[in-house]
């Protein structure tokens, strides 16, 4: 089981660090569409010219097709049709998340590591105490022996 906790945790931190760069990456982009003023169109196109003052909403939506309609219900509600999706933003969240699951189960794995470790100390030092407690009550019943050949032989020679 250390083994493989161990293998997990080396597992999910390369990972991590694998998808730093692509992080970076689309952070770069999401700065560059912020800062030219606004977004390249994902899947909606802009039905009417932009306005002075507009202001700009993140809305998060599924894209599995679960919700029949809803995700054109959801863009056309909050940008009356003429909503903008940042194919950025979305993997951007996507890295996010991923991210903290994959250090979630690294730092669950380094716990558990941590407490097979533990245990693994606890028992070696139980075992230390078993062993002197053993060795002292094997001594001691040899030595009870010995003192009871040792006095039947005084027992049978006698005083001389």
């Amino acid at each position: 089981m250390k083994a493989v906790a161990a293998s997990s945790i080396g597992q999910y931190e390369k990972s991590v660090r694998a998808w730093a760069d692509y992080y970076r990456t689309v952070q770069l982009g999401l700065g560059a569409c912020f800062r030219e003023g606004g977004p390249a169109p994902w899947s909606a196109e802009r039905k009417r010219p932009r306005v002075a003052g507009a202001i700009g909403a993140v809305v998060c939506s599924s894209d599995q097709g679960l919700g029949g309609p809803f995700n054109g219900v959801v863009a056309d509600h909050v940008g009356g049709g003429t909503a903008t999706v940042w194919a950025l933003i979305r993997e951007s969240l996507f890295v996010s998340l991923f991210r903290a699951c994959a250090d979630s189960l690294a730092s669950e794995n380094a716990s558990r590591l941590a407490a097979m470790q533990r245990a693994d100390k606890n028992i070696d030092e139980l075992l230390d105490d078993l062993n002197g407690t053993f060795h002292r009550v094997r001594q001691s019943a040899i030595d009870e022996e010995l003192f009871d050949v040792i006095s039947g032989f005084e027992a049978l020679t006698g005083p001389q």
